[in-house]
Formats: structure tokens, sequence, C-alpha cells
């Protein structure tokens, strides 16, 4: 099988021809070189290209060196004022409450969501413990639920039956 492609070997300069493995091998002749600009190629093997020096830009082709930096221009003219930023409403909000009974029953996992007012996004949250905040417990969930809420999921490791409810920190403009 004969494979030839063209590519750019470094120091040869432009495009030459590399021929497959049984083609150069054959000019070659047993235990040799590949003659010429030929180099032995696999199918699939990938050929890397070489690493070239940046080009001047278009019209640059100057062998001189760079002249003086020259003066600094005058300023420009003042632009248009940006759309005003931050924002004028922070929010805490809480979910409603939540209750973890002991760990065997059935209630041992709970959950509670913090739902910010319209027009406002989420920012921030976290849960709080009640009247019997919990001691011993794994929080599986405490995120963003979308753009506008807060969501906490735990469950009792064990402890007495516990209380606690999401909380979230919303912004508006």
């Amino acid at each position: 099988m004969v494979l030839s492609i063209h590519r750019d070997i470094p120091g040869r300069g432009g495009l030459q021809r590399v021929e497959g493995r049984e083609r150069a091998r054959a000019r070659a002749g047993p235990g040799q070189s590949p003659p010429g600009n030929r180099e032995e190629v696999r199918l699939g093997e990938r050929i890397a290209e070489p690493v070239r020096p940046p080009r001047p830009p278009a019209g640059k082709e100057s062998s001189r060196p760079p002249g003086a930096r020259g003066p600094r221009g005058p300023r420009g003219a003042q632009g248009p004022a940006g759309p005003r930023g931050g924002f004028s409403v922070i929010t805490q909000v809480s979910g409603a409450g939540a209750t973890l009974c002991d760990f065997d029953v059935s209630c041992a996992v709970d959950s509670s969501v913090a739902q910010c007012p319209p027009g406002q996004t989420v920012v921030g949250g976290g849960w709080d413990g009640e009247s019997l905040p919990p001691v011993s417990a794994t929080v599986g969930y405490n995120q963003p639920l979308g753009a506008s809420a807060w969501m906490v999921i735990m469950a009792n490791n064990g402890g007495p039956t516990s209380t606690f409810h999401a909380v979230a920190t919303c912004v508006g403009t």
C-alpha cells in the first residue's frame, strides 16, 4: 500500500511529500533511512505540525527593527453613563418548619423551602434550628432551588425529635 501526504518539514522549505512506509523502505533498502525528504508514516499515526515563529502583520515585512514609540494621543470623549448597578431591596425569608422524628420512624427525613418574594432572586441561604434544633443530623441538600428559593433536606441520625427551617437571602431592584 502507498500512503502519500504533504506536510511542511522544518529546514526543507515549503511543502514536501511524505510517502508511506512500504514505498519509502523499498527505495531506501534494508536498514537504511528513507531518501530525501521522505519520512516513515504509519496509517492512523498523527503527524505533529512544526512550531512556526509568528509572522509580521501584512505590510510590515521589514527586516529593520521597530522605531521609537510615538507620543501619547489625546484623551477620548467621555462615554455615556452605564446602567445603574446593584440592588435596592434585600430580604431574609424563612421556610416552613420541618420536624425530624427519631431515626427509626418514617418521618426521620424532612425538608423546608424558603421562597423569595416575587421579582427577587436568591443569593444565599441555609437552615436554622428551632426550639428543638438537630443534634445528630445529616444535611442532604442545602442549595438554591431554581432562581428564587432555597431548599434544605435533612435526616435525623439517631438524635431526639428536632425541628428546623430553611432560610434564604433574596435581592431585588
